[in-house]
């Protein structure tokens, strides 16, 4: 009997004692969101993937939850340095370089703040791990952050064709570009580096709402709104000789990705003021001297051009006999000799 009284008395202490140690846990927990003594800080707040566009930057809080006055390490690596390099320039926590060593307040909880920006033209996807060390444990977290280029892949740039220029002359061409990325590299090259030389004096482009000579190599477009036209000319300024040459627009999206190429020939003769110009290309050439001749001598060449009523004679004819020959040949040797 009397140690069947002794157990229940010591049943009845081992259960007070019990609910008193759950209260007491509980006393010094006042919320889940801290952890007791001796645990790995715990990281919350990040979702497991986030998704930009053009030169967004990456800005979020995330929450550190751990023992008050517990200094701490946290560290932020990204996987692809070639979208997101490991440095401060790229990645910050506040405005600290990483990695960062802080203290824990006294709620037991630090918000911290991560800035994270891709490299320039640089687009993709790339893994970040943070993680929280205390020189014990360490506990973190990884998520895919995504940086894409805003482009409208429908090739809004001007569809440039074959056009005529003159010696001397500067040739003005027009063009726009409307929604396509928030920032892209605008090259341009000539084929014929003697016709139309491939320097800052020959090839330029130019922002039309400002006048402001923008170059030619490697020209930054940048755009304030997806949806912003902007509207450039690309202004060519051939040498004291005829010939023709390809230009060629090179427009790079990103290092990644291969660049788009528009390419036109541009044909620099003469400017027919008076006639000449026999298979009316717009520009007085050799090629008009050599068909002039044929014709004289009786050739019929398909290089000829017809005006409307299947006559050669409106355009081309100088000397008024309504036919194209010997005077339209010489015409045109005049003019390259400077004699006209």
């Amino acid at each position: 009997m009397r140690l069947k009284t002794i157990n229940k008395i010591n049943t009845k202490l081992f259960s007070r004692t019990l609910l008193a140690l759950s209260f007491s846990f509980i006393l010094i927990m006042p919320g889940v969101t801290e952890i007791c003594e001796g645990a790995a800080p715990q990281i919350s707040g990040l979702d497991e993937s986030y998704s930009l566009t053009g030169s967004e930057v990456f800005s979020e809080f995330f929450t550190i939850t751990h023992t008050p006055n517990k200094a701490i390490t946290i560290t932020v690596v990204s996987d692809n340095p070639d979208v997101v390099p490991n440095d401060y320039e790229h990645i910050k926590i506040y405005d600290q370089p990483s990695p960062l060593v802080i203290f824990i307040p006294e709620t037991g909880i630090l918000n911290v703040q991560l800035i994270i920006q891709h490299k320039s033209y640089i687009f993709g996807a790339t893994n970040i791990q943070v993680s929280a060390a205390d020189g014990s444990d360490v506990s973190s977290t990884t998520f895919e952050l995504t940086f894409s280029k805003y482009c409208d892949f429908s090739r809004p740039w001007k569809s440039f064709s074959k056009t005529t220029g003159f010696m001397n002359t500067l040739k003005r061409i027009d063009f726009q570009i409307s929604g396509l990325c928030t920032q892209l590299l605008v090259s341009v090259n000539s084929s014929d580096s003697e016709l139309i030389p491939n320097d800052s004096s020959h090839i330029n482009i130019r922002d039309k709402a400002t006048a402001e000579a923008l170059g030619f190599q490697r020209v930054s477009i940048e755009f304030g709104d997806y949806s912003e036209t902007k509207s450039f000319t690309l202004e060519l300024l051939p040498q004291n000789f005829a010939g023709v040459s390809t230009i060629t627009v090179e427009i790079q999206y990103s290092m990644f990705e291969p660049s788009e190429f528009h390419n036109f020939d541009i044909l620099i003769g003469l400017q027919p003021f008076e006639g000449g110009d026999v298979n009316h290309d717009g520009v007085l050439m050799m090629e008009d001297i050599i068909l002039a001749l044929r014709v004289a001598c009786g050739f019929v060449d398909s290089g000829v051009y017809v005006d409307d009523g299947g006559s050669t004679t409106i355009s081309a004819d100088v000397d008024g006999d309504t036919r194209i020959g010997l005077a339209e040949a010489i015409f045109v040797m005049q003019k390259y000799a400077g004699l006209r």
